[in-house]
């Protein structure tokens, strides 16, 4: 609803789309309101728990720890912002199989 993005932006215009060179990955918001509010996904809430689950069943089933040398201190917290912050560089951790818990395949 931005009229220094969009020309006329309250009035209803999906051809105002065409044609224009945007980049969805970088810092252009123009494509935002598609993704919240009364438009946003109805899958939006199955997909948080979908994904909310797998990782609670990895920290359930797994110990996990830094690779054999490394302490909290060698971990790199410089974080990349954008419309949601990331680790500049990953996180490498190692997984092994919790001891309290015998792994039964399905």
């Amino acid at each position: 609803m931005d009229p220094e993005s969009w020309e006329d932006p309250l009035k209803y215009d999906p051809e105002r789309f065409k044609d224009h060179n945007i980049e969805f990955k970088d810092q252009d918001f123009r494509f935002l309101p598609f993704g919240g509010g009364k438009r946003g996904c109805p899958g939006y809430a199955f997909g948080l728990a979908t994904i909310e689950l797998g990782l609670a069943l990895l920290l359930f089933y797994f110990d996990w720890a830094l690779p054999q040398g490394d302490g909290a201190d060698d971990v790199n917290l410089d974080e990349i912002f954008g419309l949601a912050t990331r680790k500049k560089t990953p996180l490498i951790v190692v997984p092994t199989a919790n001891k309290d818990y015998e792994f039964k395949a399905f």
